[in-house]
């Protein structure tokens, strides 16, 4: 009698934990170096204001292909962190790089949550609030990230 006593109360509990559990997502900072190959920064230059050692560059891959997109924000910028900085994800052709998002925030990350296949990254644009940031998710009409409020596929 115990032993169905507890079956019971375990079913009971696995139920209800699957009926009301909430799906957690994790965001994936994006770590900012100096480097990128010649390659990379002869793409992605015609974009940049500067030289390549004005930037900081991070590697992420969004749709799962096994091939970098490439983030970049201004040194400066990042170092000071006393404004928003400009945000760029570039995604690479065959001979130059095509701007994804270009963006100015307090930071970004990318989500592991996907929408279209690629994965969506999350814009920090209030100083004051790093808890709730902005989804950005793939536009095929556009051909760019926007915001989820101007993300009209139609």
């Amino acid at each position: 009698m115990k032993q169905i006593l507890k079956n019971r109360i375990f079913v009971i509990t696995v139920v209800l934990a699957g009926l009301f559990s909430v799906p957690a997502f994790a965001a994936q900072p994006l770590s900012f170096s100096g480097t990128i190959s010649a390659i990379e920064w002869s793409s992605v230059a015609p974009h940049l204001n500067g030289a390549q050692e004005d930037y900081l560059f991070s590697k992420v891959d969004l749709n799962g292909d096994g091939l970098d997109e490439v983030a970049a924000v201004s040194a400066n910028c990042k170092s000071q962190q006393l404004s928003r900085c400009e945000y760029f994800i570039f995604g690479r052709g065959a001979q130059k790089a095509y701007i994804l998002l270009q963006e100015e925030a307090w930071n970004i990350t990318v989500s592991d949550q996907r929408a279209y296949g690629l994965r969506k990254i999350m814009v920090y644009k209030s100083p004051n609030n790093q808890f709730k940031p902005t989804a950005y998710t793939w536009n095929a009409l556009k051909s760019s990230y926007t915001d989820s409020e101007g993300d009209k596929q139609t």
